[in-house]
């Protein structure tokens, strides 16, 4: 049997890292705890967090793959393949888990909110 590589064992751990915070994710009052502390990473770093906001726009992302279209196509179209599958996944999944969003059950003046809510 091979010996496991650093990039293999780096990988396995971090599988094994997101599987327990998920877990614990479960927990009574874990889930709002965890977004008050990730939500607490945005304060005074607006202008990145909005950009990232940003590419979640598609006509953003798509606007940002032009330049590849002649240079690398197949790069163009393993992304369309996976925005396709991502798309599927993620609407699949939100009627499943019809979860309200923070500001509908945290107070407001809790919730550190960028842009528009």
């Amino acid at each position: 049997m091979a010996r496991p590589t650093v990039e293999h064992s780096l990988y396995l751990g971090f599988v094994a890292l997101f599987a327990i915070l998920l877990g614990l994710s479960f927990l009574p009052g874990a889930n709002a705890s965890a977004f008050h502390v990730v939500n607490a990473w945005g304060m005074g770093l607006e202008r990145p967090w909005a950009g990232v906001n940003l590419l979640g726009d598609t006509l953003v992302t798509v606007s940002l793959f032009l330049p590849f279209v002649w240079r690398r196509p197949q790069l163009v179209w393993a992304a369309v393949v996976s925005a396709l599958f991502a798309t599927l996944v993620v609407h699949g999944l939100k009627p499943l888990l019809a979860w309200p969003r923070p500001l509908a059950v945290l107070p407001a003046d809790t919730v550190h909110v960028i842009g528009h809510a």
